[in-house]
């Protein structure tokens, strides 16, 4: 028996919902005040400068290699490990580019399947939904360590802690390093430092699933700090790192995929490993992102206003929740508190919605969120706010 998954059908269901009162917070994108994909201006820049190159016969739309686009995996490590790593400066570093972040997260479980002796995946509970299939189409059995603190709208650090200590050795473990899907909790850097030294205690290999990078604080070096700490550690770990978001690039997929070894010798047949798993699952990764991104951090001019807009956009986020958790408050009947929205990160909020008010809202109010409760607010605009609070 074959089945749609769940999300898909509600995702599918609002955008053909043509009722006027609609407003969909479900895809984790970021919306202008029109409620459209933002294109940033830094993007607009770049592409009038590919067009002129394919106009003058000067590039194409051929196929990347699996290495992926020459230059662009390089300014990928760069802003993801920084320039003092010394894994990218000793050439520890494996790179390739699989079409999306979804891609290669599966690469990289069928890679791990084929060189760890491990049965065992930990991720964070709750987690987004599609880690679920592509964890266990690689033969891997998921497991969760727990996360989020319903009764206090919190991470569960202590249970967190307990959960990887008491992890089997050598067992896989996702960590989102920023802005974590769903609940918008991060760890702090103290929290991050003992995480780091159960990691080593236990031999748990770890891979970043880093998606948001840049829109918890607006500064992208300050998101990366757990995983360069990770790396100043000198542990192996593999850093599934996609700027589809923070570009503005989602139907692109820019994406990439980094393993830091520790062992030079084994590169080579790594290499290997890893290119015959993306040609066998995904192919070639996409071109026509990885093109803008690649002139995009390789210019100092044009890094900076992408960084500004990574900036302004983080901003408005945290603006959105301010006036919804404002306005929430100052409702009547609705009680509790709504601290929560503010203390979270990124585009998304654990809302505290059960099941069945979720349902409500999207049956009577035509306001969609996950039945979870996670709304993106990346996607909330002025005009939908005063609805939305009244409908929560």
């Amino acid at each position: 028996k074959v089945s749609i998954l769940p999300h898909i059908v509600l995702i599918d269901k609002a955008v053909k919902d043509t009722d006027p009162r609609k407003v969909d917070l479900l895809v984790g994108a970021y919306r202008d005040e029109n409620g459209l994909p933002y294109v940033l201006p830094v993007v607009k820049r770049v592409e009038q400068v590919l067009a002129q190159r394919i106009n003058e016969g000067l590039d194409n739309h051929n196929y990347t290699t699996p290495d992926g686009l020459p230059g662009y995996s390089a300014e990928v490590a760069r802003i993801t490990l920084g320039e003092d790593c010394q894994a990218l400066q000793e050439g520890r570093l494996v790179c390739s580019q699989p079409s999306g972040n979804c891609s290669g997260l599966r690469v990289t479980f069928e890679v791990l399947k084929q060189i760890l002796p491990t049965k065992y995946v930990y991720a964070s509970d709750p987690t987004w939904l599609t880690i679920h299939s592509i964890v266990e189409k690689s033969g891997f059995q998921l497991r969760h360590y727990r996360y989020w603190d319903e009764a206090n709208k919190c991470l569960d650090f202590v249970g967190l802690t307990q959960d990887l200590e008491a992890a089997p050795r050598g067992s896989v473990v996702i960590f989102q390093p920023a802005a974590h899907n769903p609940t918008g909790v991060d760890p702090t850097q103290e929290q991050w430092k003992i995480i780091a030294k159960i990691v080593q205690s236990r031999d748990l290999m770890t891979v970043f699933d880093s998606c948001y990078q840049g829109f918890v604080s607006g500064d992208l070096d300050q998101d990366a700090w757990p995983m360069r700490h990770f790396a100043s550690l000198g542990m192996e770990m593999i850093i599934n790192q996609s700027f589809s978001k923070t570009l503005g690039l989602y139907g692109e997929r820019v994406a990439s995929f980094l393993m830091i070894v520790n062992d030079k010798s084994i590169i080579p047949r790594l290499k290997v490993t890893i290119f015959n798993c993306l040609a066998g699952l995904t192919g070639p990764g996409a071109a026509y992102g990885a093109k803008i991104a690649r002139e995009v951090f390789s210019s100092v001019e044009l890094e900076s206003e992408w960084r500004d807009s990574v900036r302004s956009m983080t901003t408005r986020i945290k603006e959105n929740r301010r006036k919804l958790r404002d306005r929430l408050e100052q409702l009547n009947g609705s009680p509790g508190s709504w601290s929560h929205i503010t203390r979270q990160n990124g585009m998304f909020s654990y809302t505290g919605l059960t099941l069945k008010q979720c349902a409500f809202l999207a049956v009577e109010k035509k306001v969609y969120i996950y039945p979870s409760g996670r709304a993106n607010l990346g996607g909330l605009t002025d005009r939908d706010l005063e609805y939305v609070a009244q409908s929560f």
